[in-house]
């Protein structure tokens, strides 16, 4: 059965696996398969390779920045590249040998010294002469240079660079073939130009899952539906972590020698303050205004008594040394009632006329309609209201509390200049203190720390568990969080330079309490609640979600049940609207291009039955995302294409390919094992290449510019050549020993003479190109195999080879390539019921190929059409 697109749990790239048959270990799981897979062998990545390797990308990173620090995020993205790189490297290696495709010297001199110069290089200002060309012997004479010399810097710089672009061009190498494999054949493209331009009106009746509640039964039954697709729900490794951070408190009584430089300001205290601050880069200055009735602490009975310009301090306060002077106090209202006039720009000029015109004529609001650009001054006539201190913006605050009543005045913010008139005051007041402040923070030292770790030693003594744990550190004040780590990750989120933080979590027992992390002036306790390994999620744990599916599920049954009884086959929209208690709805100008059907979501099914109906026919009920459907097609018409089918699907062919969607279905095929975090050695499963043919390394050489032509779709110069170096046409009739470079160069050629239209050549060499093994060639050849066929007009032959690409279980990204080639085959020649099941294949065995949704639409209509 296919599964169900919710039930599906993506498991990560680099996590796969079940538990293993040795005992599990103190601080977690063993990720290793009980048995290696058929046609695989286990391959081991040596942890200290990976921290050779890693330090040696983390200098480099060092020396390209000039010695800067190096962010904790940054680190975290080079520790997982460089696992990355390692894991690449050992994936490809097999199998690009066994492919002939590996970078060999040859060509590593030829990208330095040779015809085709690696970019990197070419763009090295210091390797050209004043023209600007590339210069091959200076070039040998840089890299002389570095290779003997003794310095650390030059020669690690190299070295890292040098792997770099050896890795991309290996990649280049590999993805130039994927690349140029994409042909449209006449059945896609006619189904294509066909589905690309269709647009259809149509009417329909919904009615929703949402209308049914369902009892949920005991779980024995809903396990019934975990146990058949028990194998979609996976997860990678995970700990649920839960830690304290404790900072540490400022004890006045340890920082004396700070508080007697502090105090050398008293001497000073006449001065400005703010100039004092200026001198002295550890003091900080501050103006605050305080309302005296709201001052609480050792500064209130100084504010009630002290004179202006009397200071007070030094005293401590929040993690600060202080020193506080008055420098006014004054009474403000409660509260006034003001008025004012926000002009416009251009009006400003005559600012002094108009207050001059309310003077003498007592007629503010006439003003305010004349000049105000208030857009509430409609509602209110410019009059602000009873407003209370620090309700509106500065300075017209400032000044409406310290105008006097009735005087007109003006005032800048950031809207305008303003008019204002104070119109009342209320009667109650209160005093204000403006001070000024010298402060001289604080950071915590030895005794201050000595302090705290005493007291989180005593917190970690009193805990056996991280329940305990978290309870006993909001007891202490400290603050708690809980996080769950992945173990490809390598920093705490939040937590800057966290590698050993992560590193103890996953080596250590669930409840563990670590010892603290001293980082940042701040200690850290970590403590493992939960150990949740690779493999199938068992049912305890996802018993919620497999409700969940269950009653979506029987909400579906129980609706189509119960009405589609109800329903009169055929009959009108209205009628069938009735029965399901809905208003016929209409949606025009549906695009079957398009992903997104108008007002209404995605629902899958959909365009492919309205596409199937003929105009005026009125469809079975059909369960979308949301709810049932009944749909009556109400007309079609075509639109001119904006871009070729052709152009479409190629575009999304090369971007799954130059994203290296295909290198990730390897590695969920290579069941790839992670313990880098818990510094052991990494596991993957390589493919045993059983026979391998010899390998010709002069063949090899004379291949090289031709290959460069290929990837560079110069397909006539790659297949004749030049005058300068031989084509791949012209190196078959010279080469016919049976190695891995005459396999490779049929597959060039044949690749080639498909770009160029010569689909019966290209059909005889691919047919002489034996069996293979690896991930991708395995399928790509029976593959172009069928493409040939169709392009000849025999779509029998092309549906019997696209079936053999299609059992080759090597490549999951070509398989539902092929797939949905064979499903268009069948469709074409009235094959409705196997189309189907083909669909239904594809979408079982490759449910992210991206025509996934094409699939499901057209499944839905070949059901309609299969009928007939």
């Amino acid at each position: 059965m296919k599964k169900l697109p919710f039930l599906i749990f993506a498991a990560s790239t680099l996590m796969w696996g079940c538990s293993s048959d040795s005992k599990t270990k103190d601080f977690g799981v063993d990720l290793k398969l009980k048995v290696t897979p058929e046609g695989f062998y286990e391959e081991t990545i040596p942890y200290n390779l990976f921290i050779e390797r890693f330090q040696q990308n983390l200098d480099n990173e060092i020396i390209l920045s000039n010695g800067k620090k190096i962010t904790s995020n940054k680190e975290g993205i080079i520790y997982i590249n460089t696992w990355n790189d390692l894991f690449m490297d050992a994936l490809l290696k097999p199998e690009l040998k066994y492919l002939g495709l590996e970078v060999s010297n040859h060509e590593m001199e030829d990208m330095i010294f040779g015809n085709n110069i690696n970019i990197a290089l070419k763009d090295m200002k210091f390797l050209k002469d004043a023209s600007g060309k590339y210069q091959p012997k200076v070039a040998r004479d840089f890299i002389h240079r570095i290779e003997n010399d003794t310095a650390y810097a030059p020669r690690l710089t190299w070295e890292v660079f040098l792997r770099k672009i050896k890795y991309d061009h290996q990649i280049a190498k590999y993805r130039g073939v994927l690349e140029n494999v994409c042909f449209i054949t006449p059945v896609e493209d006619a189904f294509y130009k066909k589905h690309h331009t269709r647009q259809i009106d149509f009417d329909y009746a919904f009615k929703s899952y949402a209308t049914i509640d369902i009892h949920i039964p005991h779980d024995s039954l809903v396990y019934n539906l975990y146990k058949e697709y028990k194998e979609s729900y996976y997860k990678p490794e995970y700990r649920k972590v839960s830690y304290v951070t404790a900072k540490p408190d400022i004890d006045s009584a340890n920082h004396v020698e700070e508080l007697k430089r502090f105090n050398a300001l008293t001497h000073h205290l006449d001065s400005d303050f703010k100039s004092l601050a200026s001198k002295n880069p550890n003091i900080k200055h501050l103006i605050t205004e305080y309302e005296l009735s709201t001052v609480r602490g050792q500064l209130k009975p100084f504010f009630e008594k002290g004179e202006i310009n009397e200071s007070y301090g030094p005293y401590y306060a929040s993690g600060s040394y202080r020193i506080t002077k008055i420098v006014d106090r004054y009474d403000i209202p409660d509260s006034v009632e003001v008025q004012h006039i926000l002009l416009n720009n251009n009006d400003t000029i005559h600012t002094v006329k108009i207050i001059n015109t309310i003077i003498e004529n007592d007629n503010f609001e006439e003003m305010v309609d004349r000049y105000s650009v208030d857009k509430r001054k409609l509602e209110n006539r410019g009059n602000f209201g009873w407003i209370k201190y620090d309700e509106i913006i500065e300075p017209l605050n400032s000044a409406s509390f310290a105008a006097p009543e009735g005087i007109l005045f003006i005032a800048e913010s950031k809207y305008g200049r303003h008019i204002l008139r104070v119109l009342n005051k209320a009667e109650t007041s209160k005093t204000m203190i403006l001070a000024d402040g010298l402060f001289m923070d604080l950071q915590p030292n030895d005794n201050d720390f000595r302090t705290l770790e005493k007291k989180v030693e005593k917190m970690i003594s009193q805990s056996n568990s991280s329940d305990e744990l978290f309870a006993n550190a909001i007891q202490y004040g400290f603050a708690t969080q809980n996080i769950t780590l992945l173990n490809t990750n390598y920093v705490v989120p939040d937590i800057d330079k966290s590698t050993r933080m992560v590193k103890w979590c996953f080596t250590h027992n669930e409840n563990s309490i670590s010892k603290p992390f001293k980082l940042n002036d701040q200690l850290y306790v970590f403590s493992v609640s939960e150990i949740i390994p690779t493999g199938i999620m068992p049912f305890s744990e996802v018993s919620d979600i497999v409700r969940s599916d269950f009653k979506t599920l029987t909400k579906k049954d129980t609706l189509d049940n119960k009405l589609r009884p109800l329903l009169i086959k055929n009959g009108t929209i209205k009628e069938n609207a009735n029965i399901l208690n809905s208003e016929i709805m209409s949606i025009k100008g549906l695009k079957l291009s398009s992903y997104d059907v108008p007002n209404m979501g995605l629902e899958t099914k959909l365009k492919g039955i309205v596409a199937a109906l003929k105009i005026g026919e009125t469809s079975d009920l059909f369960q979308g995302d949301k709810g049932l459907y009944i749909v009556k097609k109400t007309n079609e018409y075509k639109t001119p294409l904006t871009i070729s089918p052709k152009e479409k699907i190629t575009r999304q062919y090369l971007a799954a390919v130059s994203n290296d969607h295909y290198l990730l279905d390897i590695i969920k095929k290579t069941k790839t094992h992670m313990n880098i975090v818990r510094e052991e050695n990494s596991y993957m499963y390589l493919k045993d290449y059983t026979e391998i043919l010899p390998s010709d390394s002069l063949l090899s050489v004379k291949m090289l510019d031709a290959e460069y032509a290929f990837r560079n779709k110069e397909f006539k110069i790659a297949l004749k050549g030049t005058n300068q170096f031989q084509g791949f046409e012209s190196l078959l009739n010279e080469n016919s020993n049976n190695t891995k470079q005459n396999r490779l160069l049929k597959i060039y050629a044949s690749i080639c003479y498909m770009q160029l239209e010569q689909y019966d050549t290209a059909l005889s060499l691919l047919k002489s190109i034996p069996t293979m093994e690896d991930f991708m060639f395995s399928a790509i050849i029976p593959m172009l195999i069928a493409d040939n066929y169709t392009f000849l007009n025999n779509v029998d032959k092309a549906i019997e080879y696209y079936r053999k690409a299609a059992d080759n279980d090597n490549s999951i990204f070509y398989n539902g390539i092929v797939l949905h080639k064979l499903m268009l085959c069948h469709m074409n020649i009235g094959q409705y019921a196997k189309a189907i099941e083909t669909g239904e294949e594809l979408l079982f065995k490759n449910n992210t190929h991206y025509n996934g949704q094409i699939t499901m639409e057209l499944i839905a209509m070949l059901q309609i059409l299969n009928k007939e």
